[in-house]
């Protein structure tokens, strides 16, 4: 009978203890909340300022060179077919200049 009393107080133990947990998570929610706000809010301010389209200044150049080799065959057959043939040779390009970002007002 006395292991029986025991075994009855360990579950009510146990249920008041999920009980209590469960009240402080409860309790918590406004903190939690708030935490994960501040997280977020923080990984945003961190991303930098936004800027204005509008007052976002630029002057880039851009440079393409290629030397090419074109060679055109025509072969007769039952159609008259024109086949051109193109290799190039040395392709560079290549970007130069400034770009002036104003922020948001």
């Amino acid at each position: 009978m006395r292991k029986r009393l025991n075994k009855g107080a360990f579950s009510l133990e146990f249920a008041v203890l999920i009980v209590c947990l469960v009240a402080a998570l409860i309790a918590m929610r406004i903190y939690i909340t708030r935490s994960i706000q501040g997280r977020l809010r923080q990984t945003a301010d961190s991303v930098g300022e936004q800027y204005a389209p509008g007052n976002t200044t630029s002057d880039i150049t851009q440079t393409f060179n290629t030397f090419s080799n074109t060679v055109a065959n025509t072969t007769e057959n039952a159609d008259t077919t024109s086949t051109t043939t193109t290799t190039v040779f040395n392709e560079a390009q290549g970007v130069t200049g400034t770009e002036n970002i104003m922020p948001l007002q």
